[in-house]
């Protein structure tokens, strides 16, 4: 039996005040969406906000949403912040940790409306994990640079790269491997190396993720790096 009773969203932001609206909206929209799809059988779904140091006004906007529980936090980096919105939500609650599904995106990023009901229906269905694609917003891109990413990435393909904007763990299995390894970049790539090691049930998504299309980003090696280094101005 895989049901899931809780579904937490966990988005870290570091001075995001410019796009973290429309990131939660894009949370409650998928909440709206799984709570109308699934009716009374609908898990609670909760977000979560980790101001992560955040200097500019990102905390006022989030908890102005109604929706976010927002934690404000000194500069730590974004293994400490999603760490600390996953002990939040596990100290929060009684349920079992295999009943509680933990979501993650982040603060400059906007999820499809389909996304928690993918990710539910995955888990239900046995996932332990699950990770998908991330586009770019093509607003902050050149029409050249569009179609340079255009021509490298399929439409809804299914690829299996590992974006932290994009990703999904049953709270049972993230204790079984410790949680996000504490490193500055790359602690989504290194949670899922634990998980595949451990033996955990990994389910590819093909359900994109728009995220911020900058070139200058907030850790060095993160992904504004490899879209500087992909797409040519």
């Amino acid at each position: 039996m895989n049901r899931i009773d809780e579904i937490a969203v966990i988005m870290p932001a570091r001075d995001e005040a410019a796009l973290i609206e429309r990131s939660v909206s894009g949370v409650d929209s998928a909440r709206a969406a799984a709570i109308r799809r699934l009716g009374a059988t609908a898990p609670n779904i909760r977000l979560v906000v980790v101001a992560d140091g955040c200097r500019d006004g990102s905390a006022r906007l989030a908890r102005r949403s109604g929706l976010a529980e927002v934690i404000e936090i000194e500069p730590s980096g974004v293994a400490v912040a999603r760490r600390i919105g996953v002990d939040h939500v596990l100290q929060s609650t009684s349920l079992a940790p295999r009943r509680i599904w933990l979501a993650h995106t982040d603060a400059d990023s906007a999820v499809s409306r389909e996304w928690l009901i993918d990710q539910l229906s995955r888990a239900e269905e046995g996932a332990d994990l699950v990770i998908g694609p991330v586009q770019p917003d093509f607003v902050d891109l050149t029409h050249f640079q569009v179609r340079a990413w255009q021509a490298s990435h399929r439409h809804n393909q299914a690829h299996g790269h590992v974006h932290g904007a994009n990703l999904g763990i049953r709270a049972s299995t993230y204790l079984d491997i410790g949680g996000f390894p504490l490193v500055e970049v790359g602690e989504d790539v290194a949670l899922v190396e634990r998980a595949r090691t451990a033996g955990a049930i990994v389910s590819i998504s093909h359900r994109m993720v728009v995220t911020s299309g900058r070139r200058q980003g907030r850790v060095v090696g993160g992904y504004a790096d490899y879209l500087a280094l992909t797409l040519p101005l």
